[in-house]
């Protein structure tokens, strides 16, 4: 069984970020079109949103249950996805599915880029270094240099280790440690960073900190954990989700009393708080969208923009306020 899910898993894997990409602006040209009826289907146009970004969730959801049984987002998710198509809110389904993928490649992109970033840095670490010893000089790799030893650099080379300069003055480029982009002189007792770069003069330095207590390699070291540590984060508040979720559903349950009757009322509640989210959402978007075009050229001035702004809430709010009478259309 773990076999053929890897496989599946793969399978969708296949393509990467561009197929994400891809299925996302079909899915979300499907969602406007469906919302607005634009074009005629024989279909729900948001059918191709629930297949391309829905089916990839369910998928993941049944992975991650028969091989761990990981109760995830996903998991949930799905649930609510099933239960949108049974009650035939197909658009809702489109939709959840929609932003769930939309964030997943959010996630991923920032995954990407992490790990570019990473081996970046890696590549800027040098590999080797000019180690000057009863005043010969032979070259070394950089992890075998050790503490306190005299270390020759030239123009143009990265610095191997941390140390201080000893002999000669020169200008170093931190900008892949600092972020400055000007170059920054250095004379005897000055204290130069692994990875920096020797722009102009030799000089010589002691070396201080060597191996894994580098900056260029308590850096990487950094950004990996920082990584890790957001994965670990991630999980912990995606089981927490899962469990609260849990929860609120059940209070659902106790808050009906149990009663099958109350079952149509909700129903009816939620297609119409659907229309209204759909509604307000709409509204909102259309009027800041306007209200920030207009600030931005100097058509509308900004505490006039700020009062549209509030109205809109206002507005939002009272429509809102309409669901309060639902018992009464029923």
């Amino acid at each position: 069984m773990k076999e053929f899910m890897s496989k599946i898993e793969d399978l969708m894997d296949f393509g990467g970020v561009k197929k994400d990409i891809i299925f996302l602006c079909i899915s979300g040209a499907a969602l406007f079109f469906s919302i607005t009826g634009w074009i005629k289907a024989p279909f729900n146009l948001a059918w191709v949103a629930v297949t391309l970004c829905g089916v990839p969730i369910i998928l993941e959801a049944i992975i991650g249950l028969t091989t761990e049984f990981d109760i995830k987002a996903d998991v949930l998710v799905s649930i609510a996805l099933i239960a949108a198509i049974c009650i035939r809110e197909d658009f809702a389904a489109g939709e959840v599915a929609f932003i769930m993928q939309l964030g997943a490649l959010l996630e991923d992109i920032t995954v990407v880029k992490a790990r570019a970033g990473i081996e970046k840095l890696v590549k800027l670490t040098p590999k080797t270094a000019r180690v000057i010893e009863n005043g010969t000089e032979r070259i070394t790799d950089a992890d075998e240099v050790k503490k306190g030893e005299i270390i020759r650099v030239l123009p143009g080379e990265s610095i191997p280790v941390d140390g201080v300069i000893v002999s000669g003055t020169t200008s170093i480029d931190q900008s892949v440690m600092t972020g400055e982009s000007v170059p920054v002189d250095k004379s005897v007792g000055d204290e130069v960073a692994s990875g920096t770069i020797n722009q102009f003069g030799v000089f010589e330095m002691r070396a201080t900190k060597v191996g894994e207590d580098s900056s260029i390699q308590r850096m990487i070291k950094l950004v990996q954990s920082a990584d890790a540590g957001k994965a670990k984060i991630v999980g912990t508040a995606d089981k927490w989700a899962v469990s609260s979720d849990i929860a609120i559903e059940a209070a659902d349950i106790a808050l009906v009393d149990d009663d099958v009757k109350e079952l149509p009322h909700l129903l009816s509640l939620s297609k119409r708080m659907m229309n209204t989210i759909k509604l307000n959402m709409s509204f909102s978007m259309g009027l800041n969208f306007i209200a920030i075009v207009l600030a931005i050229t100097g058509i509308l001035n900004p505490i006039v923009g700020a009062l549209v702004h509030n109205a809109g809430s206002i507005a939002v709010i009272i429509n809102s306020s309409l669901l309060l009478r639902w018992k009464g259309y029923i």
